[in-house]
């Protein structure tokens, strides 16, 4: 088995992880807090974080220029993983998994404003696509309300400033510590919040609530994983196969039912995952052959 392979076969046990750790969130969403859901999904992720730095003797604390993106990456991050979440209670599983999948997209807007990359005409087709399909999965004429629909493409727009800042980090700073700094940023900064608004989860619900933390660690190392293995640019496509995830153990679990203009919404930002993967495809090809 070749290193292509295994990313990919990484990519899609991460994509299922993902859609597990939703399935989770929404059993206990009834019972418990956001914030609790949210501490336990990255608490677990820091602990995991050290005993990886430990273990590969890497230091805990990164070095000072970096400490300030890193916190904002964190902060960025949080609001994310909470407005998915939100999302994820009030709507099918599969339009949250999609809304929050459209992040790429609006890496590509961050990155062209902030990192000066250029935005080709392919990017512009693939984004007018998504953004489309992002309307037809919220269908504002639809029976549910409007703010998850909201809190699920908000989701997206912080996760994409999170990643875009990982960018500018790019490899000079350690990927254990990238995700420990996100996991101390959240457990700080929703602890007055937790506090406030705790009730005594079901005995059932910490079992869920275990599982959204072990999910949700396992997806983001066998992501990490994945991109060790393979560049981005040939395994990111198979991250989407979370969204088809969702939407089976959705309709399995919870009965979640998607009309056809949430469909065509979905088919719309694959494609435009599609299209990105294939430019991309095609330009590494071209760079291959330059550097021979």
């Amino acid at each position: 088995m070749n290193d292509k392979t295994k990313g990919i076969l990484c990519m899609v046990a991460s994509a299922l992880a993902f859609a597990l750790m939703q399935i989770a969130v929404k059993l206990t969403s009834d019972n418990v807090s956001i914030f609790i859901q949210v501490v336990f999904r990255n608490f677990i992720l820091a602990v995991f974080s050290i005993i990886m730095l430990k273990k590969n003797k890497e230091k805990l604390m990164p070095v000072k220029e970096h400490r300030l993106a890193l916190f904002f990456r964190g902060f960025l991050g949080l609001f994310g993983v909470v407005l998915y979440f939100y999302a994820t209670k009030n709507m099918p599983t599969a339009n949250a998994a999609i809304l929050q999948k459209s992040s790429p997209f609006f890496v590509m807007i961050f990155a062209a404003i902030f990192l000066n990359e250029k935005l080709t005409k392919v990017h512009v087709l693939s984004l007018l696509i998504a953004f489309v399909g992002a309307y037809f999965v919220t269908n504002p004429s639809g029976n549910y309300n409007l703010l998850p629909s909201l809190a699920g493409i908000f989701s997206a727009v912080f996760a994409a400033g999170a990643y875009t800042i990982i960018g500018k980090l790019g490899k000079s700073e350690n990927a254990y510590r990238i995700m420990l700094a996100f996991g101390v940023v959240t457990c700080v900064s929703l602890f007055i919040p937790l506090v406030m608004t705790y009730k005594r989860p079901l005995p059932i619900d910490w079992l869920w609530l275990l599982m959204i933390g072990i999910f949700g660690g396992l997806g983001q190392y066998l992501l990490t994983i994945a991109y060790l293995y393979a560049p981005a640019g040939e395994v990111s496509i198979y991250n989407y196969t979370s969204v088809i995830f969702s939407a089976i153990l959705g309709f399995i679990i919870f009965g979640d039912k998607i009309i056809p203009i949430e469909f065509l919404g979905i088919g719309l930002i694959l494609l435009s995952a599609l299209i990105l993967f294939l430019y991309n495809q095609k330009n590494l090809g071209r760079f291959e052959i330059k550097k021979k």
